[in-house]
C-alpha cells in the first residue's frame, strides 16, 4: 500500500511539475509576443496572452503566420523586427 502511494504522488509530482513549465513556456512566448507586437503592431498586444498559450510549442506554426501577415517579421527576427 504505501508503495502505492508513493508512486500515485510522484505521478501527481510530475504532472504538476509539467503543468509549472508548460505555463513558464506561455509566459515566455507572451512576453516574446509582447515586444513584438509593440514594435509592429501595437493595438494587437492585448491579444498576446491568447496567441501565446494557442501557440505554445507550435512556435513554427505561429512565426509562418506572423511571417504572412508582418511582411517577413516573426519572433526569431533580431530587435528592431523590421529592418
Amino acid at each position: 500500500p504505501g508503495s502505492e502511494d508513493s508512486e500515485s504522488s510522484e505521478e501527481s509530482l510530475s504532472a504538476g511539475a509539467i503543468r509549472r513549465e508548460k505555463e513558464a513556456a506561455i509566459k515566455r512566448l507572451e512576453d516574446r509576443l509582447l515586444k513584438f507586437y509593440e514594435l509592429v503592431n501595437p493595438e494587437k498586444a492585448g491579444d498576446a496572452p491568447k496567441v501565446a498559450r494557442t501557440f505554445v510549442g507550435k512556435e513554427d506554426e505561429l512565426n509562418a503566420k506572423l511571417r504572412a501577415r508582418y511582411k517577413g517579421s516573426d519572433l526569431s527576427t533580431p530587435s528592431g523586427f523590421m529592418a
